[in-house]
């Protein structure tokens, strides 16, 4: 191999490890239709990234959003059983559980990526109604948040 390539090969390399997950939510899967007279949710705290997106798309579809108490962190999933449990006592309707991972952001100019994995609790009942998994650069995440809202 020529000594000269080395230097271009390298840089290659580290781009490639800096290449953004396919945009775009994997996967919304709605099991019940969400109740359209009870659109009252608890979610996590925050409102970088994900969570604050999620947030306005709820707001902006007619929801009524309450913080979680505690924003208790478990496994790296945001929100908790007792959180559910709270909820479930006559606050909201549904539980917002959110699993995130942010990379890092490899060069300037540079949006971070983000991966979510969203699951929808009806407190009522106690079973999952909706679940979204997805990913892609921060700065997509306005659309796929409004998509997981517009299928619930």
């Amino acid at each position: 191999m020529n000594m000269r390539m080395l230097p271009a090969l390298a840089a290659l390399a580290l781009l490639a490890g800096c290449a953004a997950p396919k945009s775009g939510p994997d996967g919304i899967t709605t099991i019940t239709p969400i109740d359209q007279t009870a659109k009252t949710a608890v979610v996590p705290g925050g409102m970088d990234g994900v969570l604050g997106v999620l947030k306005g798309a709820l707001v902006g579809d007619g929801w009524l959003v309450t913080i979680s108490s505690g924003a208790q962190k478990v496994a790296d999933t945001q929100g908790s059983a007792a959180d559910a449990k709270a909820a479930a006592e006559g606050q909201a309707r549904y539980t917002f559980v959110v699993d995130l991972s942010v990379s890092a952001v490899c060069s300037p100019g540079q949006y971070p990526t983000v991966a979510y994995r969203i699951s929808v609790v009806d407190n009522k009942t106690g079973a999952e109604v909706a679940s979204a998994k997805g990913g892609g650069s921060i700065k997509d995440m306005g659309a796929q948040m409004s998509d997981l809202v517009k299928h619930l």
